[in-house]
């Protein structure tokens, strides 16, 4: 049981990072420029999920 908590955590946190770095890149993938607030307000977003997963250090 804790190796599959183990992944999904890993899922969840992975999912969020990229979500979040994605957001960095100034341009949508069509090549508008992304709009810097909302861009902003998301990687909040992913960073307060992150610490929903309420992730504690290892021993």
């Amino acid at each position: 049981m804790k190796t599959i908590e183990a992944i999904e955590l890993y899922e969840n946190f992975s999912y969020l990072y990229k979500y979040a770095i994605k957001q960095l890149n100034p341009f949508h993938s069509n090549g508008e420029i992304r709009d810097a607030n909302w861009a902003r307000g998301e990687i909040e977003t992913a960073i307060e999920l992150m610490e929903l997963l309420e992730h504690t250090k290892g021993k």
